[in-house]
């Protein structure tokens, strides 16, 4: 992950490669709308909150794009959706050359047709969406905002409508499993199914501090 300071020097950024000439995620900022009971990230400072200064991102996709040769990028948070310079980055990111663009996110934002769509015109062509139940009650109450499953639905139903013109754009879902969830875990991967959702992931809560 990226901090503010990693892209300062541009000869050795702190983001996560996953593999040379392939993959780099970077962490725009911890700032979230939701406050997921399971969130370490609810613990973040003030100053891990602010958002990563725009033009040290660029200078640090531009390293890995032209003197790594990565082609894969990866935007994560807290809630990349709310990066107050995502479509800039997006303009970016396709000008130096990355082909697979992919966004963590809550699907918060992506409730909105018109921004999802400009999104997906300006390169964002794959979506990691966190939802962690099928239940309105669980899934607000995991994620401490009332109305939060109906958004990430409403996201749902407008990414799968977009693929129809934009068919590279692909689509997964992800679960963390804790005891509000997990009973039901086989009506949450039946209900998505159905939905048209077909990469369907699983995370566990891992102990931190």
């Amino acid at each position: 992950m990226m901090n503010e300071d990693s892209a300062i020097k541009i000869d050795a950024p702190k983001s996560i490669a996953e593999k040379i000439g392939q993959r780099v995620d970077i962490n725009l900022g911890h700032a979230c709308m939701h406050k997921c009971i399971f969130c370490v990230q609810g613990d973040s400072t003030s100053e891990q909150r602010k958002w990563v200064d725009k033009e040290k991102l660029f200078a640090e996709m531009e390293y890995y794009a032209r003197e790594l040769g990565v082609k894969s990028l990866g935007l994560l948070g807290g809630e990349p959706s709310i990066y107050p310079w995502l479509g800039e980055t997006l303009d970016r990111a396709r000008q130096l050359g990355f082909d697979d663009i992919t966004i963590n996110t809550n699907g918060y934002r992506f409730d909105d047709w018109e921004f999802t769509r400009d999104m997906v015109e300006r390169g964002l062509n794959r979506f990691c969406i966190s939802i962690h139940s099928e239940s309105p009650a669980v899934e607000d109450f995991l994620t401490g905002r009332s109305g939060a499953l109906k958004s990430k639905l409403t996201a749902i139903r407008n990414i799968t409508h977009i693929r129809k013109k934009y068919p590279a754009v692909r689509i997964s879902i992800n679960s963390v499993l804790n005891k509000r969830n997990y009973p039901t875990m086989d009506r949450y991967v039946a209900f998505y199914k159905q939905l048209g959702i077909d990469d369907i992931r699983f995370n566990f809560i891992r102990p931190e501090g």
